[in-house]
């Protein structure tokens, strides 16, 4: 398990999601029906590219047991979420309330990790298999390959 890099992972995901959540709400101009279609449409949007990005570079980085750490990463992002808004709560001496998604945005979430760690696999074993056989077609043939 690489601890550091989950760490970085789950701070990078936390550090985007305060991102997108304090910027979005500057894209929209005054309230309507439409305009709060479009404006959670947007914020969902940015919201999957971000994470199927953060997800894809960690399938790609993370050669031993990705599913393992990519749960590690969702996990640790949301204790420190949890804890951001605790000690933003005590420095604020009244009690925030934290966002909770609906099951449907959570499913989504799952998805998007799944969908970026698998293209980051797949752009991972395509890389490898590119420098095989440019080592092979050198004549470099690692022990224990064929």
């Amino acid at each position: 398990m690489n601890i550091l890099r989950i760490f970085k992972f789950a701070l990078l995901l936390l550090v985007s999601q305060v991102a997108i959540g304090a910027l979005a709400p500057t894209l929209t101009g005054h309230e309507s029906a439409l305009t709060s279609v479009l404006y959670l449409g947007l914020e969902n949007f940015i919201t999957a590219v971000v994470v199927i990005a953060v997800f894809a570079r960690l399938g790609r980085v993370q050669a031993a047991w990705p599913y393992l750490h990519a749960f590690f990463v969702v996990v640790l992002a949301q204790l420190l979420a949890a804890a951001s808004l605790a000690a933003l709560s005590a420095m604020a001496e009244q009690s925030l309330d934290a966002p909770n998604g609906s099951l449907l945005e959570q499913v989504l979430y799952v998805l998007w990790a799944y969908s970026g760690l698998t293209v980051g696999r797949t752009l991972r074993i395509d890389a490898e298999e590119k420098t095989r056989a440019r080592s092979a077609s050198n004549g470099y043939i690692k022990h224990g390959e064929n």
